[in-house]
């Protein structure tokens, strides 16, 4: 068969699985099984893409060169200020005096804080882990190996359709920022909106690299694979 053909196959092939996604129908748990599959689709398109990689790096390569999500190479602020202790009392503070407005606006990417953490000479040395491309691959593995995703239940969420990761933040004793509020945890949420989203515009592309360069994608897509 020729690869022309292979290709125009594995894109039938796979759009079909995309669309399927959403036919899956739930009641209590229809959002944390459509994740998981659409968790387990970006990495089937990343193995055929990338088959000698970590399934990790593959990842996070797919992301970035196969998606057009330009902020997975952004750092988060808010992890900056969780994770990294070994910043000085001024960014901290810095960080701090404008967590609030960051979290009420739900933005994804925050200038004056990258710019303070990345600046500073105390920055750790394995920055990447806080950028939000392995955050997404760190909530892959929290949903694959725990059965665990997010709270996503805010009516932030019911009000429209989010296709970009934001913030959820989660009170506990009070109103939110009230002083009221005993404790609250922050919670990066990459809707599956966005992660449908993502899959659409890797497959595209993935589908346009593999006509350029004459590639069968069916080959690496099934390597591995063994029948007893």
């Amino acid at each position: 068969m020729q690869v022309e053909q292979q290709i125009e196959n594995f894109k039938n092939y796979m759009e079909d699985k995309l669309e399927s996604i959403e036919k899956i129908s739930s009641e209590n748990d229809e959002v944390l099984f459509k994740k998981i599959i659409y968790f387990s689709f970006l990495e089937s398109l990343a193995k055929a893409a990338y088959p000698e990689d970590s399934v990790k790096q593959r990842f996070i390569k797919f992301l970035s060169e196969f998606t057009k999500w330009q902020e997975g190479n952004d750092y988060c602020p808010i992890h900056l200020i969780k994770k990294e202790k070994s910043l000085s009392t001024d960014i901290l503070n810095t960080c701090e005096t404008k967590r609030v407005s960051m979290i009420a606006e739900r933005n994804s990417t925050y200038s004056t804080i990258e710019r303070f953490a990345i600046n500073s000479s105390e920055f750790s040395e394995d920055k990447d882990r806080h950028k939000f491309s392995y955050l997404l691959y760190n909530a892959r593995n929290a949903l694959v190996h725990q059965f665990q995703a997010p709270t996503e239940v805010s009516e932030f969420l019911k009000r429209r359709t989010v296709e970009s990761p934001f913030y959820e933040v989660i009170g506990i004793g009070g109103e939110l920022f009230s002083d009221e509020l005993i404790s609250y945890r922050i919670e990066l949420i990459f809707p599956n909106s966005f992660l449908k989203k993502l899959a659409e515009d890797g497959l595209s592309t993935f589908i346009s690299y593999c006509e350029k360069e004459e590639i069968n994608p069916f080959h690496n897509y099934y390597s591995e694979r063994s029948i007893l």
